[in-house]
């Protein structure tokens, strides 16, 4: 599997992972999770924290990717569901 969206989205959901204790009741460092995804997705993320400052200083919108997987969730259901 390759991730093909941007690195800094793999960036955001790994913390919201962590922030969210999706993963081992949130039990896992963010070295973990990077090494994680890095492994799963054939990824190189050496400059995850500076990705994840970066995703600090957004000024409009702050979760970008969280947002768009939420907003592509919803059309996803919308559509299954023929609403």
């Amino acid at each position: 599997m390759h991730w093909t969206a941007a690195k800094i989205d793999a960036v955001e959901l790994i913390y919201a992972l962590k922030a969210s204790s999706a993963i081992n009741n949130g039990n896992i460092d963010i070295a973990e999770l990077v090494t994680l995804f890095e492994t799963i997705f054939q990824l190189d993320l050496k400059e995850s924290y500076h990705k994840f400052t970066d995703i600090t200083n957004r000024k409009k919108e702050i979760p970008v990717f969280l947002n768009k997987l939420t907003n592509a969730l919803l059309r996803w259901i919308t559509d299954k569901m023929g609403l």
